[in-house]
Parts: structure tokens; C-alpha cells; sequence
């Protein structure tokens, strides 16, 4: 979490690509952890570009974003004959389909 958190820093002004964001970090202190990198990311100007396949990731990330729901857009692939795509949601449709409605975006 603290390499993670660094990287931000690092990234200043740029682009930090995490794959399985929530690797190696606890469930009940990923909340914690988002909310500092979305922190040091709005003060160090990084864009972060991460993927996982924990939807109770996911939901902590819109929690922590909940009044800054523009920040976030969450895409979702999705395979139809034979071909893939790239769905694309807003923070706040996000936000509904998981945390309001209860659904799944993986």
C-alpha cells in the first residue's frame, strides 16, 4: 500500500497504470488506501488508469468518490459474436448500479 501510494507521487503530472489495484491489500483497509491515492492523485496531477475484478473494490473507490463522482469512469468489457467491446459509465451511473442497486459492473 505504501509503494502504491508513492507511485502516485512518482507519476507526477502523468499516467500510473495498476493492474489489480486491489492486490495484496486488505478488505477492510482498501477503503483507507483509495482514499489516499485519490488524494495524492488530485494533489500531484496523476491520472490513474487501474483494473480489477473485485467488485468490493470497486464499490469502496465510489465510495470514497462519492461527492467527486465526476473524477471516476469506469469501463467494463464485454464480448458480443465473437467480437469485444468497451462499455463505458460514468462515475454516477456507476455509483447507482452498484451501490444504490446493488448490481455488478465486472
Amino acid at each position: 500500500a505504501i509503494i502504491l501510494t508513492s507511485k502516485v507521487v512518482d507519476a507526477e503530472d502523468g499516467i500510473l497504470l495498476i493492474d489489480e489495484i486491489e492486490t495484496g491489500i486488505h478488505k477492510d483497509i482498501i477503503g483507507d488506501i483509495f482514499n489516499e491515492i485519490i488524494k495524492n492523485s488530485n494533489i500531484y496531477n496523476t491520472q490513474i488508469i487501474a483494473t480489477t475484478h473485485s467488485l468490493e473494490a470497486i464499490g469502496e473507490l465510489l465510495n470514497k468518490l462519492d461527492k467527486n463522482l465526476d473524477d471516476v469512469a469506469i469501463f467494463r468489457l464485454e464480448e458480443f459474436k465473437n467480437q469485444i467491446y468497451s462499455r463505458r459509465f460514468s462515475g454516477d451511473k456507476a455509483y447507482e448500479i452498484i451501490i444504490e442497486d446493488g448490481g455488478d459492473l465486472r
